[in-house]
């Protein structure tokens, strides 16, 4: 499923058994595609235990492992998984870049790298591919590369829209907010039934220091699409700086209880339930000042924060 801003689904290959399997391997089967936790990594490990799948298909399983091992918040083991199944099949791109997500969690920015490159070299003839690279460099806080790459998507894949929305908002990252703002129109709430679109454009509008324009874009956003982690995220920080707690608060939650079955959404909810814990052990925040005195927001990619700036005119 592709949502607003997100890069892959939490992909599954089908594992299949060697010989018929009984009705409680089925089941394991199922569980471990899906790869929702604990119970999925159990699932995961009996298919591999059970001596009834094929040898040729260990990697997916150990694939499968790995992300539910990181859905349940075991990033060193879900490491250990990827490895494993790379040992099984080094040529399943996937895994690469599945162990970039991961890592870049864990703070190993060089390794996030390293399979970021492994990555590309196996899938550099995709368009999705140079396009979800862009999206995991610009976590890692290199805009530039990041430029770099989704430019190269866009030239595979001109008619495709995503890559100019993420450029869009590299753009902004690097201080061209107006340049970005172009390339998704510059009216708040305009065409919002493209959620892609209009989560870049309020992105830029929150940089801008224009907070209304940003949350009615947000929240027309959300009337096409309820269940985006992104986009609430995104709402929250813009009624921080609004200063409108209690709502920010809400917003972090409702980001942080949607499915998500997507990298960027996945990493989204980890965003909100960080902000909503902050909030919660903190005092308050400071309210928001008047339209002459307000402060801008930078994005700081290398911390996925902002700072305040004065605003330009």
């Amino acid at each position: 499923m592709q949502k607003a801003l997100v890069v892959i689904g939490i992909a599954v290959a089908q594992l299949v058994f060697g010989v018929p399997a009984f009705a409680g391997l089925n089941s394991d089967l199922a569980k471990c595609a899906k790869a929702t936790g604990i119970s999925g990594a159990h699932a995961c490990t009996r298919v591999l235990n059970s001596g009834r799948l094929r040898r040729s298909h260990y990697y997916i399983a150990y694939y499968n492992r790995g992300w539910a091992h990181r859905n349940a918040g075991k990033l060193d083991r879900a490491l250990s998984d990827f490895g494993k199944s790379l040992k099984y099949n080094s040529r399943y791109a996937d895994t690469y870049y599945s162990r970039s997500v991961v890592q870049f969690e864990r703070g190993r920015r060089d390794a996030a790298f390293d399979n970021l490159d492994r990555y590309i070299k196996l899938k550099g003839k995709s368009w999705q591919a140079h396009y979800k690279r862009a999206l995991m460099l610009r976590r890692l806080g290199k805009a530039e590369r990041a430029l770099v790459s989704v430019n190269k998507a866009i030239e595979m894949k001109p008619d495709k829209k995503t890559p100019a929305y993420l450029k869009a908002m590299l753009l902004s990252d690097l201080g061209r907010h107006d340049e970005g703002l172009d390339l998704v129109g510059g009216k708040a709430d305009q065409d919002c039934k493209g959620v892609q679109k209009c989560y870049s454009r309020a992105i830029i509008l929150d940089r801008k220091g224009r907070y209304d324009e940003a949350l009615s874009t947000l929240d027309a956003t959300l009337k096409s699409d309820k269940h985006l982690a992104a986009a609430e995220l995104q709402r929250g920080r813009v009624l921080e700086n609004l200063g409108r707690r209690t709502d920010a608060m809400d917003a972090y939650k409702k980001s942080s209880r949607v499915k998500a079955d997507a990298v960027e959404e996945l990493l989204s909810q980890v965003e909100a339930r960080d902000r909503l814990a902050k909030l919660e052990a903190s005092d308050g925040i400071p309210v928001a000042k008047s339209e002459i005195e307000r402060d801008c927001r930078l994005f700081v990619p290398t911390s996925n924060t902002t700072i305040a700036v004065p605003c330009a005119n």
